[in-house]
């Protein structure tokens, strides 16, 4: 066995390469496309029917709809079907297209909303 009199021809051999290996980039997933809805809408379950819709609401929009959802909850017997925010929105969305309101020159949603609570009143009287 010989003896190592020194640290040998590259003394910084333990310390491997110096080159900076380029940074993992996190693998890119194309975005979750919409599903499109059942085309067998009998047999689908209900939330299979519909499409996926964002919408922005303000945090006072929000807390009265869980308020809403949490007292219609509370006081039914009848606990088939889940109520739930969407199912508040959805009620609001086919209740604003059964109303008959005037769509000319309208300039702001306070107008839009004005104009189809006056509709809504006046088909209810």
């Amino acid at each position: 066995m010989s003896k190592k009199r020194a640290l040998g021809r590259d003394p910084y051999d333990w310390i491997g390469g110096t080159e900076t290996p380029p940074p993992e980039t996190p693998p890119t997933h194309p975005p979750t496309p919409t599903p499109e809805p059942s085309a067998d809408r009998e047999t689908a379950p209900k939330y299979r029917q519909m499409l996926k819709v964002d919408a922005l609401l303000r945090p006072e929009q929000v807390e009265a709809l869980d308020r809403l959802v949490r007292e219609i909850m509370s006081r039914r017997s009848d606990k088939r079907e889940r109520i739930t925010r969407n199912t508040l929105l959805r009620v609001a969305v086919e209740t604003l297209l059964a109303v008959d309101f005037s769509i000319e020159e309208i300039p702001t949603e306070e107008e839009l909303q004005q104009r189809v609570l006056a509709a809504g009143r006046a088909q209810s009287a």
